[in-house]
């Protein structure tokens, strides 16, 4: 306790180095948090419109999907491998063993939804563009809309009528479009035939990351009878728990292909690493750039602490005199920058925490902008969130940073002898082993 009271009182002592060290600090623990308090809303949003939008939980997908790399981001978008229309028995029998597996796992899944996704082109007043025919079942619809995945600017996602779709907010102000308007697609069926397709637009959903605004969403049925299809494209599984989603999937698919089907099963972490290692990455960069940060500091630090020991060489001096062993007085200098370090730390957890209440109480988030951004971001959006983790992270950094800052220059200044301490004489000595000493 007596060696907290003495750096305690340094601390208050040196006003002006105190000033100076706690504000950089500050600034590299506001930035260590704010970046870390984004990345967590970024990487949750990233990750969720991933599951609700591409795989689920859990994805059962035709075993060609097994073929396509997985950091390919257009894996459930553009890129969708279907069934081998060579192999109907084998794939009648996948069919029905999976139905036999749904019945038996009811206990453990919330829905099922298969999925159909059809890369077209479209004519625009400009040329061409493309977009992502995405068969939705009504099930769908309303699980998208109640968890505010999908929302919906203007008219409706599904109609009774035929032939509609529903657009994004992305898609409609570049092509000029509006709830009313006709888009004209040519698709190519199962059997290889040539169709053209016009479609009405009756709804227009609000813009979420540029991958998810490639969707036009139409009647499941509907679509799959346009294409001939005899089955979905993969079906998304979403669990009551979905931290069993590996175990669920691994078992799935132990069954799968232990009957020879050709369906493979697969949690929404192997599915695909580019969704969910891209945030990861990003947060790691970050973080890469503030150690750096904080690097450069503890070079400039440990000349400023150097300073200030050389003028402390009498107090120290006295305290090795009166009986404090080196390590003691190493203990006192190491409190003194932890302190600092812990109290700029704080304030800047503090100033944190309430940027990140006041951005959620508001429910807006932060706006990014639209385009490339988004596709990095997860959406136009992001809403940060805290996790406790980064906290002690961020107290983990500071004492490296005070051990690390400290160590060199006082060892050089306790190895000097006591008389040397005490009538202030500095002496260059090579930097030795912290030795215990009465």
């Amino acid at each position: 306790m007596i060696l907290l009271k003495i750096a305690f009182r340094n601390i208050i002592k040196n006003k002006k180095n105190t000033l100076f060290i706690g504000i950089t600090i500050f600034i590299a623990s506001f930035m260590f948090f704010i970046s870390n308090f984004t990345m967590n809303g970024v990487e949750n949003q990233v990750i969720d419109g991933y599951m609700k939008f591409q795989v689920g939980h859990v994805v059962v997908e035709w075993e060609a999907m097994n073929d396509i790399d997985l950091m390919d981001k257009t894996k459930y978008l553009t890129n969708v491998q279907s069934y081998n229309n060579n192999d109907m028995d084998r794939n009648n029998k996948s069919v029905e063993l999976l139905k036999d597996i749904w019945q038996q796992n009811e206990n453990d899944i919330d829905i099922v939804i298969p999925v159909i996704k059809k890369n077209v082109q479209f004519v625009t007043d400009d040329g061409l563009d493309s977009i992502v025919l995405y068969g939705i079942t009504k099930k769908e619809k309303d699980y998208l809309l109640d968890s505010s995945t999908l929302n919906i600017i203007e008219g409706t996602v599904l109609s009774e009528e035929e032939n509609t779709i529903c657009i994004s907010e992305e898609k409609a102000e570049i092509n000029n479009l509006t709830i009313g308007d006709t888009m004209t697609f040519t698709i190519v069926d199962e059997n290889g035939t040539k169709k053209k397709v016009t479609c009405n637009i009756i709804g227009i959903y609000e813009n979420k990351a540029g991958y998810d605004n490639l969707y036009g969403f139409m009647n499941f049925d509907e679509l799959k009878a346009l294409y001939n299809l005899k089955y979905f494209d993969y079906a998304k599984v979403f669990l009551k728990d979905s931290d069993k989603s590996y175990v669920f999937a691994d078992k799935i698919d132990e069954i799968l292909s232990k009957n020879n089907a050709s369906l493979v099963a697969r949690d929404f972490m192997e599915a695909s690493q580019f969704y969910t290692n891209n945030p990861k990455i990003i947060r790691s960069f970050f973080n890469i750039f503030i150690i750096m940060f904080l690097f450069i500091i503890i070079i400039g630090f440990r000349s400023t602490i150097k300073m200030n020991l050389i003028t402390r060489y009498k107090e120290f001096g006295t305290l090795r005199a009166i009986g404090y062993s080196k390590v003691k007085c190493y203990i006192i200098i190491f409190l003194e920058v932890l302190l600092l370090s812990l109290m700029a730390l704080s304030l800047a957890l503090i100033l944190s925490l309430s940027i990140v209440i006041i951005v959620n109480m508001k429910g807006n988030g932060v706006y990014v902008g639209s385009g490339a951004i988004t596709y990095v971001m997860g959406g136009e959006r992001f809403y940060p969130f805290i996790k406790e983790n980064n906290i002690i992270v961020g107290i983990g950094l500071m004492v490296l940073f005070s051990l690390i800052s400290t160590f060199s220059p006082s060892v050089k200044m306790l190895n000097t002898n006591i008389v040397d301490l005490l009538a202030q004489r500095f002496k260059k000595k090579s930097l030795l082993t912290l030795k215990k000493k009465k």
